[in-house]
């Protein structure tokens, strides 16, 4: 009976410690690590580099982030974009915008906050959907880990993607994850 019992509270211990390891607190900062030419679809011969961070407040309702790049020049844009490792996707968030021919970056591009239900987001999260319902959207997306940081360039001079500077559709890229 002594076994019996010990077997039991045994096996009561090892769920409870089971579900506890399984039930992870949702991702609130995320980051997009090196950001390379490498991982553009498709690929960027390219020096630059670069890194997005993000931090979701603890009530869920502010997105703070930054955009440190390096060796990257004429940057137009950086956004976030909805899609897997190796799939170009649809813009979900604007970071950055700037007029073509734009010289040499090195260091903070961007930083801001999306403050949800405030901060305009596109139709690309749910054209039906509420601003503040758009950015729980942007989250979920970011936790699934199929959303991607992406810098454009551009040298304003035809014709387009002839080299680092000049990679309109993106020239660096890093998909976003996340951290508890």
């Amino acid at each position: 009976m002594r076994l019996h019992r010990l077997v039991l509270v045994s096996l009561i211990v090892v769920a409870v410690l089971a579900q506890g390891a399984s039930t992870k607190p949702p991702a609130r900062n995320f980051q997009a690590p090196r950001m390379t030419g490498a991982q553009e679809v498709p690929p960027r011969p390219s020096q630059a580099h670069g890194v997005a961070v993000f931090n979701l407040s603890p009530d869920g309702t502010k997105l703070r982030f930054h955009l440190v790049v390096t060796r990257i020049r004429n940057v137009v844009g950086a956004h976030i974009h909805s899609g897997a490792v190796g799939v170009n996707g649809p813009i979900v968030f604007g970071m950055f915008a700037a007029p073509e021919g734009g010289g040499p970056h090195n260091g903070l591009l961007a930083q801001g906050v999306v403050v949800r239900g405030v901060t305009p987001l596109p139709p690309t999260l749910g054209a039906a959907l509420s601003n503040a319902e758009r950015f729980d959207a942007l989250i979920a997306l970011m936790r699934s880990g199929n959303s991607y940081v992406n810098v454009h360039t551009n040298d304003g001079v035809a014709p387009i993607n002839t080299g680092p500077g000049d990679f309109p559709g993106g020239e660096i890229r890093a998909q976003v994850v996340g951290h508890p």
